[in-house]
């Protein structure tokens, strides 16, 4: 009799503490038992200079008893790594439009008001990738030099390229491996106007 009672135990107690893991749409894992869930922390983050926020969530009994979430937000100033303003010389902009969807300005003053939605930008969330991930809308703006050149800086980042899109409703400016800086709807809708 006690031997069938320390077995109903141990499987009541397994069966407490045995966690079922399950994958999150958001990124996060999950492992959820009926005494406890521990939560993996794994999922986007727009501020986040990697992409992504880590960490981990501890509930007992629905209670929290303890977690940890790193943003990875850097205390670093990013500026945008652009050409002096005497060096520009044209501005192209790319609506990725099926038809007409490259806009060239070689005037001085269409290229100072460009060049000026950019040349005071300020973030802290790094940008790691080549270009812009999953925008609704999204132009390219490229700024060449008195050789019609685009130039690489000594650190890998390329001076004369920005991207400028939409995505869930917000509005962003990203220079590849630089930074990500969100900005106005009527910056974004400035240069949309000149991408027509």
């Amino acid at each position: 009799m006690k031997k069938k009672i320390v077995i109903i135990v141990i499987i009541m107690l397994l069966i407490i503490l045995i966690p079922i893991p399950t994958q999150l749409k958001n990124g996060n894992k999950e492992y959820k038992a009926i005494l406890y869930k521990y939560t993996k922390i794994h999922q986007p983050s727009d501020t986040s200079s990697t992409g992504y926020e880590d960490g981990w969530e501890l509930k007992i009994l629905g209670i929290h008893v303890g977690g940890e979430i790193n943003t990875y937000v850097s205390t670093e100033t990013l500026k945008p790594n652009l050409f002096d303003r005497s060096e520009i010389i044209k501005v192209a902009i790319d609506n990725y439009s099926q038809y007409k969807n490259n806009f060239e300005y070689a005037d001085k003053n269409t290229i100072d008001k460009i060049y000026n939605l950019f040349k005071d930008l300020k973030t802290n969330v790094a940008s790691k990738s080549d270009e812009p991930e999953n925008p609704e809308e999204l132009y390219k703006v490229t700024f060449f030099n008195s050789e019609n050149m685009l130039i690489e800086s000594d650190n890998d980042i390329f001076k004369a390229i920005i991207y400028v899109y939409k995505r869930d409703n917000k509005y962003y400016v990203e220079e590849p491996k630089n930074g990500i800086y969100e900005v106005t709807e009527e910056t974004f809708n400035n240069i949309k106007n000149y991408a027509k």
